[in-house]
């Protein structure tokens, strides 16, 4: 949590140091959870809130709650973006649910709004455990470190499944843990196999993926302690994985996390991004051929594409359904893919929390982006300057694909993004706070 300035209760020094290893070590324990066991993998008492994911983050907001009412000292930095727009969104998200209830709700729908307001909980949880807890720059810089090595891992393994033509995940069977039955995370487009990784749908790996590799290039660009081997396999596997996972999603959001960098690099560093980006299409097109024709169709397919075709069809039911509940909407998680599928997390948002829940969702993204820009112009040290403009470029690539799917029904896709918001509002108080 936010260095204090003075005596704390409960342990002291002790407390203190705790403090300053301990959220590095739970956000390692939290990506493992999410990306190294099987999206579909819950306790099946708990239903859809039985993620270990879901679960571990409602411990880190319970570890919050419990920090906020022993602390005797306040941060330095009172007013917080990121957690001001937190507030609002969960405001908003109560006040429909609160609404919904009054207003009566189907037995279908009683119980997904339960399990949404929960897993809205937990979003919130590793949201402010990151926001607050990361005191310095060394425990910034190991979170962002262990992000690229889980994206690295995630990457391999798709890599192998698409090589493979197989699962590789299927023997998974963790005690206390239940297989959901929907679970399927091998499909094919085009002839080619679309990898997933652990997550339940190729989307969901694409948001790992283009969430990692902006903070990928960055770091291997200035942690010049490392040989540069070891700093640019992971750039190299990342990049190949988000060609060869054959979503259009994926590469929009690796394009998105470009453009963003691009005005952030000096010239030489664009020549080389250039070169490199030019070599590695053109050894996708010599060991995969076929490869790049498919990436084009799925940009040229049009309405002929079932997945866009479904999208606009959807598209038209979902505005009318929002045009009833248009302030707050139907609650979060009413919204049931057996009513129409939408794939657009924003139009989602629309129907079950209203125009109030959209704006402040929209709200809280814009903030962790304006966080990260600006802390770039306050961080002392060029890393992090670098490193700003890396976490803007992920959270810009994370956003644009929720644009293509409803991305707060994956645990995986959800769980970055609320850790990556966490991780803009923790750059922004220590820039702030003069520790950058």
């Amino acid at each position: 949590m936010p260095k204090p300035s003075g005596p704390v209760r409960l342990g002291g020094r002790r407390a203190l140091s705790m403090e300053r290893s301990d959220v590095p070590t739970f956000v390692t324990i939290f990506l493992v959870l999410t990306c190294a066991i099987p999206s579909n993998n819950t306790v099946v008492a708990l239903g859809s809130v039985g993620r270990p994911t879901t679960l571990f983050a409602l411990l880190a907001l319970v570890w919050w709650l419990l920090y906020q009412s022993q602390r005797t000292t306040v941060g330095r930095i009172s007013r917080q973006p990121v957690r001001i727009s937190l507030t609002l969104f969960l405001f908003v998200a109560v006040g429909s649910y609160a609404f919904a209830m009054l207003r009566g709700l189907p037995e279908a729908e009683a119980s997904p709004a339960d399990a949404g307001l929960i897993r809205i909980a937990g979003w919130a949880g590793i949201l402010l455990l990151v926001n607050d807890g990361l005191s310095d720059r060394n425990g910034l810089m190991s979170v962002l470190r262990r992000i690229v090595i889980v994206g690295s891992l995630t990457a391999t393994l798709g890599l192998l499944q698409f090589f493979t033509h197989s699962s590789l995940v299927d023997w998974i069977n963790i005690p206390g843990l239940t297989a959901s039955s929907e679970f399927s995370n091998i499909d094919s487009r085009g002839g080619f196999v679309r990898a997933a990784g652990m997550a339940i749908h190729p989307l969901e790996y694409g948001v790992v993926l283009s969430t990692s590799l902006p903070i990928a290039i960055t770091l291997a660009l200035t942690d010049t302690t490392k040989r540069r081997l070891l700093r640019w396999v992971p750039v190299g596997v990342i990049g190949v994985a988000a060609i060869l996972s054959v979503s259009r999603s994926a590469l929009i959001a690796v394009a998105v996390a470009f453009l963003v960098l691009l005005p952030f690099w000096s010239r030489s560093i664009r020549r080389r991004a250039l070169f490199a980006s030019t070599s590695l299409l053109a050894a996708v097109y010599v060991l995969t051929p076929g490869m790049l024709g498919t990436l084009r169709g799925l940009f040229t397919a049009g309405t002929d594409d079932p997945s866009i075709s479904s999208r606009t069809n959807g598209s038209a039911t979902a505005f009318g359904i929002a045009s009833n509940n248009l302030l707050v909407g139907r609650g979060f998680g009413t919204f049931l893919p057996e009513y129409v599928i939408v794939d657009n997390q924003y139009l989602g948002l629309l129907v079950e929390l209203g125009i109030l829940g959209l704006l402040a969702f929209v709200t809280l993204l814009v903030a962790g982006m304006t966080c990260a820009w600006r802390s770039r112009k306050l961080a002392k040290d060029d890393v992090m300057r670098q490193m700003s403009p890396a976490i803007l470029a992920s959270l810009a690539a994370l956003a644009v694909t929720f644009a293509f799917f409803d991305g707060l029904s994956f645990p995986m896709a959800a769980g970055f993004m609320f850790l990556m918001l966490g991780i803009s509002g923790a750059l922004w108080r220590l820039a702030r706070e003069g520790l950058l």
